[in-house]
């Protein structure tokens, strides 16, 4: 299970559960450090606001073609 911790303090607290169903394989964040993005082998990218550990927009990722990048 993926986590968002708050490393901000001295005893890190866990936001919520980032609720991919599968492995984690990318992250981003955001140019003012407000949200993270977070993408799955389950084929979803989820944007989260750090501050409130809030899921705010999911999206269907799509699946890569063999050759696609040739």
């Amino acid at each position: 299970m993926e986590q968002l911790w708050d490393l901000t303090s001295a005893e890190p607290n866990v936001h919520k559960s980032l609720k991919h169903d599968s492995l984690v394989t990318e992250i981003a964040l955001s140019f003012d450090n407000r949200y993270l993005a977070t993408a799955s082998v389950d084929h979803f990218v989820r944007v989260w606001a750090i501050e409130s550990g809030a899921a705010v927009a999911t999206f269907k990722a799509g699946r890569s073609s063999p050759g696609a990048y040739q």
